[in-house]
């Protein structure tokens, strides 16, 4: 009877085994792919928010399909010294229409933001991002805190590891993308009256931001 318990047990064991090892590669299917050949397209739809007056934000592909590229010429924040309440945060939401191969979807795995910042001492500057596929959940937020006293470029990067990515819903035609982001400066209270600023255009580069994309089937 022992011996029947046991072989009975073993038995259940494997079974169990072979599932654990048969499921295991599928719940980690997640692979991407080359850039795929075709017509891959990246065409802003429309923009808005103070941060990005009509002209002054561009969104360009790079030639590689790996990523593609957002420019802000006009994105600043400030405060203090009697600077209007309006000119405090300033805000931009850009939808772009992406077309991609058939067969084929993609999603963002790296973001890199990077502006100058002029903060007094005491004075605090925020970066807010978020991106989604329109009908899905936003994805993609980040926040990062400046304090001053700070005169220099500063830079923002977040990785999506690719189990995390949020793909693009493999629809014919494509599903469009949002971005939105704001930068918000505090004068705080040492020194109210100095102006301090936040730009989401760096000095030494014309690139603002980069979405890092990977690729897979549908």
């Amino acid at each position: 009877m022992l011996g029947r318990r046991w072989g009975t047990a073993f038995a259940a064991f494997g079974i169990l085994a072979v599932l654990f090892t048969t499921a295991e590669p599928g719940a980690a299917t997640v692979r991407s792919i080359d850039p795929p050949n075709g017509q891959f397209t990246i065409d802003v739809h429309s923009v808005h928010g103070n941060g990005c007056p009509p002209g002054t934000a561009k969104v360009v592909r790079a030639g590689d399909r790996t990523a593609f590229t957002v420019t802000y010429s006009n994105y600043t924040a400030q405060n203090g010294g009697g600077i209007a309440i309006s000119q405090r945060r300033a805000a931009c939401t850009i939808a772009v229409d992406v077309g991609v191969p058939h067969g084929f979807t993609f999603g963002i795995t790296r973001t890199t933001f990077r502006g100058f910042a002029d903060l007094a001492e005491g004075a605090t500057g925020r970066l807010d991002t978020q991106y989604w596929f329109v009908g899905m959940d936003v994805t993609g937020k980040i926040r990062r805190d400046f304090t001053g006293e700070l005169q220099d470029n500063w830079q923002a990067t977040d990785e999506v590891p690719l189990p995390e990515v949020m793909w693009m819903p493999c629809r014919p035609g494509g599903v469009p993308l949002n971005i939105e982001s704001s930068l918000t400066v505090n004068a705080g209270r040492i020194n109210p009256g100095t102006t301090s600023l936040m730009t989401m255009d760096a000095t030494d580069s014309e690139v603002t931001t980069i979405y890092n994309i990977a690729w897979r089937e549908c």
